[in-house]
């Protein structure tokens, strides 16, 4: 018989060393006959026992319960824009600068506007037409609209104006400043997986020299419904052809982003350049603080 029979020992084929008794006849405390140990990020079951008269300890046998998603492998990422690829804020004060001087040149009829009255045009609008709460460009090309007509201009120049000014501002929202990792991420990433984009903002990936690198782009405006609602990221699977479980979003807000992802059945990437502390009930299934975190962490799951 064995020094090593029935001595105590430190199990090595177990995902972390554990003091057992050895019942192994071999010199060494090789992988047990009766020690079948899968990782797994969930707590250890125990169901199975295992007896006989050569074992004579009664032992157990984790059974390894990994999840659908952890069998899938990740085939399409799908991103928001705004504070994901770019910093939003400046481009909108900038935009919305150029469409108060546009104004003021072309349209003096219509003077400083307070801004209380263009909300109260606003909010009379989504009362009457709840759907372009989602058609934020629609939205504002009425609100222009209705400020020119109440200033005096007759409905045919009013949709004039609003529409070339909505185009003014439009231009100036896309005065943005991509990332400095976005595009050597995408390139990377693109060449494995299938990208696309799900947004509930007005910003074209076209107009930014983006579009190559994405299958698709959708939109709130062009959809009818936007993020946090399951309907986007479910468009998006049915566009990749893939199942939720082999999809992932990466976006910067807890709600419209990962609550909305994960709803959906995908995985869901916190974009946190700043390090704020998570305040949603469900966590993210990952937190990154810069894009070219990415292409490794998804490659731990591909």
């Amino acid at each position: 018989m064995s020094a090593n029979w029935g001595r105590t020992c430190t199990r090595t084929c177990c995902v972390t060393p554990l003091p057992a008794i050895c019942w192994s006849r071999h010199r060494t405390c090789a992988r047990c006959r009766n020690c079948s140990v899968t990782r797994t990020s969930r707590p250890r079951r125990y169901t199975r026992t295992w007896t006989s008269s050569t074992w004579p300890l009664s032992m157990t046998v984790p059974t390894p319960e990994p999840s659908v998603k952890e069998l899938q492998m990740i085939k399409l990422v799908t991103f928001d824009l705004d504070d994901t690829l770019w910093d939003t804020a400046p481009a909108i004060v900038g935009a919305e600068a150029a469409l108060r001087d546009w104004l003021a040149e072309q349209a003096p009829k219509l003077g400083p506007v307070p801004v209380e009255h263009l909300w109260e045009i606003r909010s009379r609008l989504l009362d009457e037409d709840p759907s372009l709460k989602h058609r934020i460009s629609a939205l504002r090309r009425r609100v222009l609209f209705h400020a020119l007509e109440d200033a005096g201009y007759d409905s045919d120049e009013a949709q004039q104006l609003a529409d070339e000014s909505f185009e003014v501002f439009l231009h100036g929202r896309h005065q943005v400043q991509i990332f400095p990792e976005v595009q050597p991420t995408l390139e990377i990433l693109a060449k494995t997986f299938t990208l696309g984009v799900i947004t509930n903002g007005n910003a074209d990936v076209r107009r930014l020299g983006l579009a190559d690198y994405f299958a698709f782009a959708l939109c709130a405006e062009d959809l009818g419904i936007g993020k946090p609602d399951p309907a986007p990221f479910l468009e998006a699977l049915r566009r990749a052809k893939v199942d939720a479980s082999a999809a992932v979003h990466v976006g910067d807000h807890p709600s419209d982003d990962i609550a909305g992802a994960q709803q959906a059945g995908m995985r869901a990437i916190w974009y946190n350049p700043q390090g704020k502390a998570w305040d949603a009930d469900r966590l993210p299934d990952a937190e990154i603080h810069n894009l070219s975190q990415l292409p490794e962490l998804l490659a731990r799951w591909a």
